[in-house]
């Protein structure tokens, strides 16, 4: 029985496996966006959303604050995060200097009193970043059904 328990818990853990990150010093310009939906993905609750922001920007690290809507609510997030460059042909994925599969740490983050910040950097995953413009997008949930995608826009001078 004892076997099974830590046989499971393993598998648990691995399902949510991945990196934290984190680094920085300020430098550059930002500013915020709110996206609320994914291409795959929509909530259909609109009892809460989570506004983020970019903060003491670099070209490898920022502070990313978030700050919900309905503090009530248990919102949270993981370690997970992505960075998109705005093109002439709109918001790509920012081009990756690894072609290996990223694992997240196994962390769960709760937006205490409906706030929270953390420090992020990217440079194993992007490398440093080139002048442009930047969004960092992160997927927040208070169950399997109220799901929320959200991006804070950044620019690098």
């Amino acid at each position: 029985m004892k076997k099974l328990l830590v046989i499971g818990l393993c598998a648990a853990c691995t399902a949510l496996a991945g990196c934290s990150l984190f680094l920085g010093t300020p430098d550059f310009v930002s500013t915020t966006e709110i996206v609320t939906q994914s291409p795959d993905e929509v909530s259909e609750s609109t009892e809460w959303n989570v506004v983020i922001s970019a903060e003491n920007v670099t070209a490898d690290a920022l502070t990313l604050k978030a700050q919900s809507t309905n503090p009530s609510l248990e919102i949270v997030t993981g370690a997970e995060f992505w960075l998109d460059v705005y093109t002439e042909d709109g918001w790509q994925e920012a081009r990756r200097i690894t072609d290996e599969d990223i694992y997240w740490d196994a962390l769960a983050y709760i937006l205490k009193d409906g706030k929270a910040e953390w420090d992020i950097g990217w440079e194993h995953i992007y490398g440093t970043l080139e002048s442009g413009e930047y969004r960092i997008g992160k997927k927040f949930f208070i169950d399997s059904d109220n799901i929320k995608y959200c991006y804070a826009q950044f620019e690098i001078a």
